[in-house]
């Protein structure tokens, strides 16, 4: 949450439109912590757009995450990959592509505004059955 931080301090445009999201929300400075709900904060648009852009730009682990289909070929477009042979990418060569994210080094939470299908490309915590366990453990607990 520091990258988020110092970007909301260090851009008072950003940091006027994210307080009026809290102060129409009824959030303020003084409101108790047990009186936020997290259910209504993730429905805030620009606090959402603030906390996945300081995520997306704090990229986390960069080091390649190698998948293997032990048993069969995997097939992508007109390539054919041997069975048993590793595939990887770093989360980085997605979170900072240009042609998902324009502009990828600035923070921009307007992106992710009216935006869902931006949902697939966020990958700082990888996705499928490599996915963080602390987010499977938090999706369980909402069933």
């Amino acid at each position: 949450m520091t990258v988020g931080s110092y970007h909301v301090v260090a851009n008072l445009e950003i940091l006027g439109k994210l307080r009026r999201e809290l102060k129409d929300a009824g959030i303020t400075a003084t409101t108790p912590s047990d009186q936020l709900e997290w259910w209504k904060l993730e429905r805030l648009p620009y606090l959402f757009g603030c906390v996945h852009e300081a995520i997306r730009l704090a990229h986390g682990i960069s080091t390649r995450s190698p998948r293997v289909a032990p048993d069969t070929e995997l097939v992508y477009k007109d390539y054919v990959i041997p069975r048993g042979t590793p595939v990887s990418m770093t989360n980085v060569d997605i979170l900072m592509n240009e042609e998902i994210y324009p502009e990828p080094k600035r923070f921009k939470p307007e992106r992710w505004i009216g935006n869902p299908g931006l949902e697939k490309y966020f990958v700082p915590f990888t996705k499928g059955s490599r996915q963080c366990l602390g987010l499977k453990y938090v999706a369980s607990l909402s069933l």
